[in-house]
């Protein structure tokens, strides 16, 4: 993987000028940074945003090959009910083609919670049903959808089942998002890299203790990433690493970034390229 492919992600809830805070962004020498379905006045669910953006990100000189899709009740791929479930698909088809239009490469998703009274079963048959409806859009968009490991107690919490999904449908617009501080607190890190390695296109790096998403910077918590961080880079299928920490969020944006690079990338040093 090329090395400057680390993308930067600013937390949508920090976020109420875009404008303002992607030139602080910008400013740190930050080029790649990851969108999200709303960001302060902006918001992406819609292709009719995406010009505004794009042209704001092309002034700033910024690129998003990046973006966090829509998830939350209603919107999660194993949504349980007949109630919604069109409404979601068209949600999702709106906001792909306003990412993509935008630049971005990769749509992570969440699969979702197990829903009360609902078997595993049942609910990966609802994943699949909104993948057949969905990957077809995705194709002709040209952007992939990445489904993304969970933490315990969520449906996406096992990185093997997730992997039967990706290979029967052994779509090229179909992978996976390694998130890497959900499987610490699974406790099967390693065993998810090894799993999901063929077919991850994206990853959200952070940090925890094991036993909490504490979304701390590498270093901050128990992962250790000496061991990981060569492997999070041999992925054959990558498309960029994402930062995902938000214990960073007083820090200089540049200062993060120098940090997550040299955990990263620490054989070209911590000075991000231009």
């Amino acid at each position: 993987m090329d090395e400057t492919k680390l993308v930067y992600f600013v937390r949508p809830r920090t976020v109420t000028d875009f404008r303002a805070t992607f030139a602080r962004v910008a400013a740190g020498g930050i080029t790649d940074v990851v969108l999200a379905p709303k960001l302060g006045d902006v918001g992406l669910r819609e292709k009719s945003a995406a010009p505004r953006v794009r042209e704001m990100l092309r002034e700033l000189g910024l690129n998003a090959p990046a973006c966090h899709g829509l998830f939350g009740e209603g919107l999660d791929f194993n949504h349980p009910s007949a109630v919604g479930w069109e409404a979601m698909l068209a949600a999702h088809r709106k906001c792909m083609a306003a990412m993509r239009a935008c630049g971005c490469e990769t749509y992570v998703v969440h699969i979702g919670v197990r829903a009360p009274g609902c078997s595993d079963g049942f609910l990966w048959g609802r994943v699949r049903k909104a993948l057949d409806a969905l990957l077809p859009h995705a194709e002709a968009l040209g952007i992939v959808i990445a489904l993304e490991n969970a933490l315990p107690g969520n449906l996406g919490d096992d990185p093997a089942a997730i992997m039967r999904v990706v290979r029967d449908y052994d779509s090229p617009a179909l992978g996976v998002c390694l998130d890497t501080g959900h499987a610490h607190c699974c406790g099967c890190l390693m065993a998810a890299i090894d799993a999901m390695s063929p077919r991850v296109v994206t990853v959200h790096v952070h940090d925890n203790d094991g036993r909490s998403d504490l979304h701390l910077a590498p270093g901050g918590g128990t992962i250790p990433w000496a061991e990981v961080a060569p492997r999070l880079r041999r992925f054959p299928a990558l498309r960029h690493i994402e930062t995902e920490a938000f214990n960073s969020e007083g820090w200089e944006y540049g200062q993060a970034w120098r940090h997550y690079r040299k955990v990263l990338f620490p054989e070209t040093g911590a000075t991000p390229p231009r």
